[in-house]
């Protein structure tokens, strides 16, 4: 694997479990210089685009920002409704930890070189004609359109809307326009209590709100060239549902792809009300160890300082 670059880094998130791709990213900047240095780009789904951003603009701040996650976990639990305390608005809560920790600089560093896929929302009264019930034949041609189901649609803002296409942003004009697009990333419209963030003047919202799954790398819309690492659910399993523990590990699954594989598909319901913080400092740690094993394993470990040595105390 050494010198076989270059290498795209893409996280999964998980909501909170995301804690897991911070545990992975700090263990890589201490330990993995001979790979950091030839990664051309980064991506990632839900909140693994936030751990992606700040990797790569503001390095120093990952452990503030474990902080701010933790924080943030305790408080929710505080409530008497979780997420979904009414006048509690988790999208707000974010921005306020993106735009103390993100350097102002960080729309430079990112364009093109962070990938975040983004699920469009599209209004139920302008319904793109790609979108509509694809006719067979001319009978089927003759008949009114298929009105959508329920399932199909969802409300922001008091407006209904279908999800619409994908689509992978890559150009930050602003810090401002970056922390939008992040937003977006982890915006589920199944938390009515969130403010939805707008990109360009439209909704978007996270990749994985359609299947309620998380995507693989291609997903990210890379380059075809360079090796891909990506730090995924385990859905290589066989599952058909969620397994109730971790499950940890590390698999090589590919000549050029490279999997650090952390636990079952993440349960939206972890989004409005958290596992606890003794919970997520361990998945952190296990991040950490890991991504140790990673490094090791294709022999790009290398020996210096631990911002956070793996096994000790969280404060």
């Amino acid at each position: 694997m050494e010198g076989r670059g270059p290498y795209r880094i893409s996280f999964s998130g998980n909501s909170f479990l995301g804690v897991y791709d911070l545990g992975c990213a700090v263990c890589l900047l201490d330990h993995g210089k001979r790979l950091i240095q030839n990664v051309e780009s980064y991506g990632g789904i839900s909140s693994g685009v936030l751990t992606a951003a700040l990797m790569m603009s503001a390095p120093e701040c990952l452990l503030q920002y474990l902080d701010a996650i933790l924080a943030l976990s305790t408080k929710i639990h505080s409530l008497p409704q979780g997420a979904l305390t009414p006048r509690f608005d988790l999208t707000q809560e974010i921005r306020h930890v993106l735009e103390g920790l993100l350097k102002n600089n960080c729309h430079d560093t990112c364009s093109n070189r962070l990938h975040v896929p983004l699920q469009q929302l599209v209004t139920t009264e302008n319904i793109p004609v790609h979108m509509r019930r694809r006719s067979q034949t001319l009978e089927e041609e003759l008949q009114p359109l298929k009105p959508p189901t329920k399932s199909d649609i969802v409300t922001v803002d008091g407006k209904a809307y279908l999800f619409g296409d994908k689509q992978v942003v890559t150009a930050y004009s602003t810090k401002q326009s970056l922390i939008e697009v992040l937003l977006a990333a982890v915006y589920y419209p199944s938390s009515p209590t969130a403010s939805a963030p707008t990109v360009m003047g439209k909704h978007y919202v996270d990749v994985s709100a359609l299947s309620g799954t998380p995507k693989d790398a291609t997903d990210c819309g890379f380059p075809p060239s360079g090796h891909v690492i990506t730090i995924a659910p385990d859905k290589y399993a066989g599952l058909s549902r969620p397994r109730d523990n971790l499950t940890l590990g590390l698999r090589d699954v590919g000549r050029d792809n490279y999997v650090i594989k952390p636990w079952h598909m993440f349960r939206m319901g972890e989004g409005l009300y958290p596992p606890r913080r003794e919970e997520l400092e361990k998945t952190f740690l296990d991040g950490v160890s890991d991504a140790r094993e990673f490094l090791k394993k294709f022999q790009l470990y290398d020996e210096g300082y631990d911002s956070h040595p793996y096994g000790a105390p969280m404060y």
